[in-house]
């Protein structure tokens, strides 16, 4: 689906302004030893995987890849009441 959404996005973008992919990797693309990917995960990659996400979702680390990905930060801090990092990370609570 986000391939999907991606080569549209490129071919059409009349017609998409944005995306945002999320868990774009599925988990049993990763071949851990030990889990075929079926939910729910033992204890040990269901504690690594939270705290990895917690740390994706980190206001700090959400700043870390929009300074990464904008030349500019007005490109994502446009006024003092939108903050993209809040919307992002909203998305994920």
């Amino acid at each position: 689906g986000g391939h999907l959404c991606a080569i549209l996005a490129a071919k059409r973008p009349d017609l998409i302004s944005s995306i945002c992919l999320l868990n774009a990797t599925p988990v049993w693309g990763l071949n851990l030893p030990g889990w075929d990917g079926v939910l729910p995960p033992p204890a040990i990659p269901r504690w690594i995987g939270r705290r990895l996400f917690d740390l994706i979702r980190d206001l700090g680390t959400i700043d870390k890849y929009l300074t990464a990905a904008y030349h500019r930060r007005e490109a994502f801090e446009k006024d003092a009441d939108a903050d993209l990092g809040s919307d992002i990370r909203g998305c994920t609570e």
